[in-house]
This record gives structure tokens, C-alpha cells and sequence, in this order.
């Protein structure tokens, strides 16, 4: 395995799903507690929950900024009204001084400009800073380093935020041995995805038999070859409406995309995860399944990183 420009050699792994609720952090925390040591980066900044599943001890916070801000000095400010007046997002109200809302003030700077007293930096109300967007967190869980992210109600650039989570991870994985960073990605395609998916060496796409769960899979597929990412389907509570499960099959046979196992719907893994516990290591057809499903999964990328690797069709255990 060559390292890459970061200096990671590790094999990079996202999970994704496209969809939200197919079980994709489930199925991330499953494999974490299956093929360890592993470094693990939860990407999922705008709700992050794998942490509840891994509980990693010894974080420490890292601050980030993702946009910037205007803040008013009210000893300098002369209550004239011209940035008030020309602030689009009605960010600015006198009280009787310049207020800024920390909700609306988007940083654009504007009000900096038009203010009467730029000319003057010694008496200049108005500064445009760094806005706290969020905090990136790194610790060390059971299966090995992890890292993961929380973006502060209105914080902007997700995206940079999920890459400063990965850098964190993958710089951690040498020092554990770890083999693997697994991703566990946002819900959807947009730009946390992005991150989340560049530079990785295979993708799981996690779905389920619904309409809506199709269209977002094919998205989702859609987003991995662009990006040339290898991707395999798992498909969850596959149960539930055979005949939409054989239709993703359709789908995923007519791309070329691999579908690497089947999870039935199981009562006892939503019970399990409302206790902290990781689904895998729980009972019944749903963790049976899923131990398959991983076991399948840690062969593919073993394969991928090491060609002499033999792979292992799992479906048959248990």
C-alpha cells in the first residue's frame, strides 16, 4: 500500500447512503467494532451520533471557523445608521448604537465599508473576525483513534469542518497501526459528502427498499463514479418490500455495482442501539446479517489494499 500526498497510508472507506435513517452509522460502528485497529472520522458534522456507539475517551476539542462575522465596537460607534440602512440582511439594528445579530450577519464585510469611519482605523467601530462555526474532536475509542465534528446551530462550511475531522483521523491511523480510516459520511450528496468521499479508495452505500431510498442511491452511485470511487450496496431492512429490494438490485446490476449483502428488518437493533450497543454485537437475524455483511466488506478492502487477499463470500454463515 503506497502512501498518499497526506502521508496516510491507510486505505480510506466512506459509508454512505444518500438517504437519511438506512442505518449507515449502524453499519459504520458494526465494522469499527469487527476489524480493528481502525481510525475512525465521524463526517457527519451536522448530526453526529457515532461517538454514542464507540464512546471515544480523551477527546480533545479543536475550534473551527467556518465563515467570519461583524462585531461593533459601542464606544467608538457613532450611531450614524448608514451600515443599518445598507445591510441586506437586516443584521444591523440601533440601540441607540450598531447591534449585529449573530443569526443574520452573514461576514459579507459591507457594513465595514460603507461605514463614515473606514478611513480612520483608530476609530473604526467595525471589525469583520472569524465566526466559531464548530469544534472538531479527537480520542481514542475501543477499536482504535477517532475523530468527529459538531457544527454550532447556524455554522457555515461544513465541508472544511469534515476535512479538518479526516485530517485529525488519518494522522492518528499511523500512530495505531491502523490499516483503515472509516468514514462515516453525511446523509445526501451535497458538499459534507464531497469531503468526505475525495481521495477514499472504496465506497459502501448503504440503502433501503423504499422509492425515495432508490432515487437517493442513484445519486449516491452517481456521486462515487465521478469522484472514482469503488462502491458496493448494502441494503437494509431489505425485508420490508422485496420487490423494491429486487428492483435496487436491478438498478445496482445495470451500473455494475456490487451488492454486497442483505439486512432483514429486526426489532432487536433499534433496542440494541437505544442501549448503546453496538448492533453487531447483539443477537438475533439482524446482527447475524450484519456480521456477514461486514465480514464480506472487510474481505473487499483487504483485497483492495492487499491483491493477494483471498475474498470470502459470507452470505451462507450463521
Amino acid at each position: 500500500m503506497t502512501a498518499d500526498a497526506d502521508g496516510c497510508r491507510a486505505v480510506k472507506v466512506a459509508i454512505v447512503s444518500g438517504k437519511g435513517g438506512t442505518g449507515k452509522t449502524s453499519l459504520a460502528a458494526s465494522l469499527a467494532a469487527l476489524r480493528s485497529p481502525i481510525a475512525v472520522a465521524d463526517a457527519d458534522v451536522d448530526a453526529a451520533n457515532l461517538h454514542l456507539l464507540l464512546r471515544p475517551t480523551d477527546e480533545t476539542p479543536t475550534p473551527f471557523s467556518g465563515g467570519h462575522i461583524a462585531l461593533v465596537d459601542p464606544e467608538k460607534c457613532r450611531g450614524c445608521g448608514v451600515c443599518a440602512n445598507e445591510c441586506r440582511f437586516e443584521a444591523i439594528t440601533l440601540t441607540p448604537r450598531a447591534t449585529v445579530d449573530p443569526l443574520r450577519c452573514e461576514g459579507c464585510g459591507l457594513c465595514a465599508l460603507v461605514c463614515p469611519l473606514a478611513d480612520a482605523p483608530d476609530e473604526m467601530p467595525v471589525r469583520i473576525v472569524p465566526r466559531l462555526s464548530g469544534h472538531a474532536y479527537a480520542g481514542t475509542a475501543a477499536a482504535g483513534p477517532m475523530a468527529r465534528g459538531e457544527l454550532l446551530p447556524g455554522g457555515e462550511a461544513s465541508g472544511k469542518l469534515v476535512t479538518l475531522v479526516r485530517t485529525l483521523a488519518e494522522s492518528r491511523a499511523a500512530d495505531a497501526r491502523a490499516e483503515w480510516v472509516l468514514i462515516d459520511a453525511s446523509p445526501g450528496t451535497g458538499c459534507p459528502v464531497n469531503a468526505a468521499l475525495a481521495g477514499c479508495g472504496f465506497a459502501i452505500i448503504v440503502t433501503e427498499p423504499t422509492q425515495g431510498a432508490l432515487h437517493d442511491l442513484e445519486r449516491a452511485m452517481d456521486l462515487t463514479a465521478w469522484f472514482g470511487v469503488r462502491a458496493a450496496v448494502v441494503i437494509n431492512k431489505s425485508d420490508i418490500w422485496p420487490h423494491m429490494a429486487e428492483h435496487i438490485c436491478a438498478a445496482c446490476r445495470s451500473r455494475g455495482t456490487e451488492v454486497i449483502g442483505h439486512v432483514p428488518f429486526d426489532p432487536q437493533v433499534p433496542e440494541n442501539l437505544s442501549r448503546g450497543v453496538i448492533p453487531v454485537l447483539g443477537d438475533g437475524p439482524g446482527a447475524a446479517a450484519l456480521r456477514r455483511v461486514c465480514r464480506t466488506l472487510i474481505d473487499r478492502v483487504e483485497a483492495l489494499a492487499s491483491p493477494t487477499v483471498t475474498v470470502v463470500d459470507h452470505a451462507k454463515e450463521e
